[in-house]
């Protein structure tokens, strides 16, 4: 919480994965969503040890829907988190699936398409909670392909996932619509189940 709104003092946080970032005065709204993923990231984080999961078998399909986190019985009355994930890299995908499933408190469900186009299909035919998309598709690159998303989501979080470790890069996606930005070689579950979460 800050009294700072510059733009490289708001990339500078989330770079090192900050939650939420607060300027003053406070929005209440705002402030409290911030304290319900604090307190979902504390839980993850300092209650429950550490889970890793394996790798699912490539597949051959590129649209698929796939429970990455099987609830415990107490947990059963929480409510699942539809992720579409826009990636046309299998390997990548399986990546993330697997990051998503570390997550002991919340369940994600995800589907997969590897390109724009495909995307604004599957949004047509169901309601997502979260969108992650890489910058790199067949049929979008760049900040482009942010601004896309973003149009396209009408509303839903947009979570950039990419290779690019560009600032100017990140500090555009933010200023275009994106949630998050989040390079993948500093992904994890428990960076991406804060992000989403």
């Amino acid at each position: 919480m800050t009294t700072s709104a510059a733009d490289e003092d708001i990339l500078g946080a989330y770079g090192v994965h900050a939650n939420h970032y607060i300027t003053k005065p406070l929005d209440f709204c705002q402030f409290s969503s911030m304290l319900r993923t604090l307190e979902n990231f504390w839980f993850e984080v300092v209650t429950l040890p550490t889970a890793t999961a394996p790798l699912a078998p490539p597949k051959d399909v590129i649209t698929s829907v796939t429970h990455a986190v099987t609830l415990t019985e107490q947990d059963e009355s929480e409510s699942v988190i539809k992720v579409l994930m826009i990636e046309d890299s299998p390997s990548d995908q399986l990546s993330i699936e697997a990051a998503l499933s570390e997550s002991q408190r919340v369940a994600f469900e995800t589907t997969c398409v590897d390109r724009l186009a495909t995307s604004k299909r599957a949004l047509g035919q169901e309601r997502f909670d979260v969108i992650i998309t890489d910058l790199c598709l067949p049929d979008s690159q760049g900040i482009d392909t942010v601004k896309d998303v973003v149009k396209l989501a009408s509303g839903i979080p947009v979570v950039v996932l990419t290779m690019i470790d560009n600032f100017e890069m990140g500090l555009d996606s933010l200023r275009y619509g994106a949630v998050d930005y989040v390079v993948k070689g500093e992904m994890s579950g428990r960076v991406l189940s804060r992000t989403i979460g």
